[in-house]
């Protein structure tokens, strides 16, 4: 129902609108009545009528007064204005008041009746137009969350010809990653833990509120992987850290109370770029394989840069962003050792005591863990696969590829794609 204010000086007219219009019909009820504009004003602000019918002339506030301030406060009500003829010179001032139509006194009821359709039709049509451009609004919020999601998928695939592309895009889409974590939250079967959270909430949902203070972004690789981009407020990275640990412990409890299976999760160092989220997913993955990564006790894993209390080793770090870099290049110690600078020998022993593996085995689990992402998301053919992740020999390839997955290339694409 449409509620009208009705406002007139003549007690006689005021019951007369009140009482011999069917405002049934019209989809409308009388919710108060002024004997000046005055009187209205001080009834308005509680009532919000969606339409008003008032005099034109009346002691204290005329009625084009009260419609410029109603204008100016609500302009979403309705005003029609009641006057004689001689006060038809008004119409135009009305007009400039947001007045939507001008009804003579001489036997104003059937005008009256058809200036309130008229009034009625235009609210239903502003209240459509509105509801249109919300879900115009909610349409383009989610198609643009829809790109920067394929643009994060892309990045990680490798999809782009260079860092550049990629960087050049990334400010296209608007998207700012000059601070953020990569988190891979690592599910026993998505379907058990969908169906085990209240209310049917999916596990995107769930990490959406629960990392909302990190402005997430989030997306599956796979059926037991999902990816959290977060970018948390400008302040201090320890306190960055020391949040995110929080939460994620948090989370992690909070899924294995519902589910009752183990849920764990890695997370990459702050990085500064777009191009850099391949290696910030690598970096999570490892983390989340406990692959000389470093636990807060609850199954949250942390790269070696998130050690609470120690500095971050940066020649580790820059020996792993060289091998995530050019794995699918020829790669050895030494290569990795004259890059950084440094002896080879201590390099190896560093590396062997920070990641708690040697360098060769690490960098053929990085290769064999790309690999299973090929297979499983792309229809390349094997020597494609092969060659992509590092591997110039296919059968060399196989026999790796087994020995750290348990399953044959081949074998493996049939089960998890």
């Amino acid at each position: 129902m449409y509620r009208i204010m009705i406002i007139d000086d003549e007690e006689i007219l005021r019951n007369g609108i009140r009482n011999f219009i069917n405002w049934e019909e019209l989809h409308c009820e009388v919710c108060a009545v002024a004997e000046n504009g005055l009187d209205a004003m001080r009834q308005f602000s509680a009532l919000t009528p969606d339409i008003v019918i008032t005099d034109i002339k009346m002691p204290g506030m005329d009625g084009l007064e009260f419609a410029r301030k109603v204008n100016q406060t609500a302009p979403q009500t309705k005003i029609i204005i009641l006057s004689g003829y001689a006060d038809f010179i008004y119409a135009q001032q009305a007009i400039d008041c947001g007045v939507v139509d001008f009804v003579i006194k001489n036997n104003p009821a059937p005008k009256i009746h058809a200036a309130v359709r008229k009034a009625v039709s235009m609210i239903e049509q502003e209240r459509k137009d509105s509801r249109l451009l919300c879900e115009l609004e909610e349409r383009a919020s989610s198609c643009y969350y829809d790109l920067c999601v394929e643009f994060f998928k892309g990045v990680i695939q490798n999809r782009f010809p260079s860092p550049e592309e990629v960087e050049q895009r990334a400010a296209q889409l608007g998207i700012n990653l000059s601070r953020f974590m990569l988190a891979i939250l690592k599910l026993p079967q998505a379907d058990n833990i969908n169906a085990s959270l209240a209310h049917g909430a999916s596990i995107l949902e769930f990490c959406r509120t629960t990392f909302q203070a990190f402005q997430p972004i989030l997306f599956s690789m796979n059926n037991q992987f999902v990816c959290m981009v977060l970018t948390p407020d400008d302040g201090k990275a320890n306190q960055d850290i020391y949040a995110l640990k929080s939460t994620c412990e948090k989370a992690v409890d909070t899924l294995r109370e519902l589910t009752g299976s183990h849920v764990s999760i890695g997370v990459s160092s702050l990085n500064n770029k777009a191009s850099s989220l391949p290696v910030a997913y690598q970096s999570a993955f490892f983390a989340l394989q406990n692959s000389g990564a470093h636990t807060s006790g609850s199954g949250v894993f942390f790269t070696e840069a998130h050690i609470q209390g120690t500095s971050p080793n940066r020649m580790i770090s820059q020996a792993i962003q060289f091998i995530h870099e050019h794995f699918k290049e020829e790669l050895s110690l030494r290569r990795i050792a004259k890059e950084l600078h440094i002896n080879a020998s201590y390099l190896s022993r560093l590396f062997k005591k920070s990641m708690q593996e040697n360098m060769i085995s690490y960098i053929t689990h990085f290769r064999v863990e790309r690999a299973k992402e090929m297979l499983v998301q792309t229809n390349d053919k094997l020597s494609q696969v092969a060659l992509e992740c590092g591997f110039q020999d296919v059968s060399y390839f196989s026999n790796i590829f087994k020995k750290y997955s348990g399953y044959s290339p081949s074998e493996y694409k049939n089960k998890f794609s």
